[in-house]
């Protein structure tokens, strides 16, 4: 288990320092934790906007680069939390060897997030709502819903990255209205959960497709979903489908 998390340590910190380096998400196929990450995001603008939800999907984009910034930085030092944190039981709730699980950090950012936009600081709310959705796209991976580090988990994941395009979905967003924003982490965790068999080192190709093809596009929807209960949260009201008019943010 040590050794396992020295590696992961070690990933971990190469993304902090390209961070550190180009301060922006510039390439993140190079970055290759967290170009799945990057993915889900962009397909979520794409799928609230195809859902008509287009106010929200040019806000978002107008603030993508923010937004994927902050979707990365969970997985860099920067954050100052390592990857212990990015686990949630489905079951127990629990987080990895003891740690605060991923649904209070979950939480933590996307309160931030509002707070930043209520102040009319539309940056640091994006890039803290990207940091939020950060933690609901780990835990529907089956690993990080049964709080393993081992059991092929950096395998399945790089081979996830890399045949991530054969999964992108474009409509049918999930939406759901949460009081509270980790609710939806929990919900989500559940199902995860039941699918770890799939994606463990004895799995073969085709399991890793099977779960891959249900996990990869619900991520997508439920990330459109996600920023969609957001900016219910801050008050906003939603045309459906879209309005001519879209609030100018600086």
């Amino acid at each position: 288990m040590k050794s396992m998390l020295q590696k992961v340590a070690g990933s971990v910190e190469s993304i902090s320092k390209h961070l550190l380096v180009v301060g922006r998400v510039s390439s993140p196929v190079e970055l290759g934790l967290c170009s799945t990450h990057v993915m889900c995001t962009i397909q979520a603008r794409r799928i609230l906007a195809a859902d008509g939800y287009t106010v929200m999907a040019r806000l978002l984009e107008a603030h993508g680069n923010d937004l994927d910034l902050g979707v990365c930085w969970p997985d860099s030092d920067l954050g100052g939390l390592g990857c212990v944190h990015h686990f949630y039981h489905g079951k127990t709730g629990i987080g990895l060897l003891g740690r605060t699980p991923a649904d209070v950090f979950c939480r933590r950012y996307f309160l931030r997030a509002v707070k930043y936009w209520r102040q009319g600081n539309y940056k640091k709310a994006m890039f803290f709502l990207g940091a939020a959705s950060h933690f609901i796209q780990d835990i529907c991976e089956p690993h990080h819903a049964n709080c393993y580090i081992g059991m092929g988990h950096r395998r399945y994941e790089d081979w996830a990255a890399e045949h991530r395009n054969e999964y992108t979905v474009q409509s049918e967003g999930i939406y759901r209205s949460y009081q509270e924003p980790d609710r939806c982490l929990r919900e989500w965790a559940r199902k995860s959960y039941e699918l770890l068999d799939l994606v463990t080192e004895k799995s073969s190709i085709y399991h890793y497709r099977q779960a891959t093809e249900y996990l990869l596009p619900l991520t997508q929807r439920i990330t459109a979903g996600f920023f969609y209960n957001f900016f219910r949260q801050v008050g906003m009201d939603i045309p459906h489908p879209g309005d001519l008019e879209v609030l100018r943010v600086g």
